[in-house]
């Protein structure tokens, strides 16, 4: 089934989204664009995620967010209510026409590389 992708404006953390909660036994963490994170799976689930940064810089804790996701995660789907105190939704088009789009706008033929964003402690 299509989705179509959301924008939430969201005054909290972003490492709560990044963390959302999975029963422990589920527990991933979550891809990122724009952003690099640390985690710990040594802590508890809602503590695993120490350091979020933009840019190279750690962000700033106060700051407002805005994050895209697809409508089903912005409408809570798959446990990350967190999504539902954002306020301001803007849909936008259907995920999959987004990312062709993406896709041709690039310079052919496009490669891809692992980023790093993510770093895992223990």
């Amino acid at each position: 089934m299509p989705r179509r992708l959301a924008e939430r404006f969201l005054s909290m953390l972003p490492l709560r989204i990044i963390e959302s909660p999975f029963p422990p036994m589920e527990f991933r963490m979550q891809l990122t664009s724009g952003l690099t994170y640390t985690w710990d799976a040594t802590l508890p689930v809602g503590s695993r995620v120490v350091e979020v940064r933009k840019g190279g810089q750690p962000i700033d804790r106060a700051a407002n967010f805005t994050v895209t996701v697809n409508n089903f995660i912005a409408a809570g789907g798959d446990n990350f209510t967190t999504l539902l105190n954002g306020a301001g939704q803007v849909d936008g088009p259907i995920d999959l026409d987004a990312l062709v789009a993406y896709v041709e706008s690039l310079e052919q033929p496009f490669s891809a590389t692992i980023e790093g964003r993510i770093t895992r402690l223990h």
